[in-house]
């Protein structure tokens, strides 16, 4: 199926049922259901790569990011890798150049940063603890600072 230029892809998380939904939405704001993905572990936080190839699911109770590949004609996933992390994923956000995913964990008190390679999760990097009541990790517009809320 070729997608109009208003049709946008949806993807909602499950995490109860440990699945992935992906919808079409069109420019009447109809959702039709696209795909089911079973994901192995409650789906928590889910972000799209900069440049839209793939989406980063961070997954419990075995702490891990997914990175699934996007079919650019409708937006269906398709499993690719997985990089373990050192708590449970409360936010995940990528830099701007997709070249690291952020992950920060409430209950850990942690972000960690995990380093892509040409869009895959490769290897963990780095971790900050310490940060009680992490709620979030997000980079700057510039791309130099990343800002953890507690």
């Amino acid at each position: 199926m070729q997608r109009s230029i208003h049709e946008q892809t949806v993807y909602t998380a499950s995490p109860e049922s440990q699945q992935i939904h992906v919808w079409s939405l069109n420019h009447e704001g109809m959702l039709t259901l696209v795909q089911v993905v079973d994901v192995p572990g409650q789906v928590q936080p889910m972000v799209v790569s900069p440049d839209k190839r793939y989406l980063y699911v961070g997954v419990r109770p075995e702490f891990r990011v997914l990175a699934y590949r996007i079919a650019p004609d409708d937006g269906a996933l398709t499993f690719a890798t997985e990089s373990a992390l050192p708590g449970s994923p409360t936010h995940i956000s990528t830099d701007h150049h997709g070249r690291f995913v952020f992950v920060g964990s409430y209950n850990a008190g942690n972000v960690s940063v995990t380093r892509l390679q040409d869009g895959l999760p490769v290897e963990l990097v780095d971790v900050v603890e310490g940060l009680d009541g992490c709620h979030s990790a997000n980079i700057t517009p510039d791309n130099r600072t990343l800002w953890v809320p507690r």
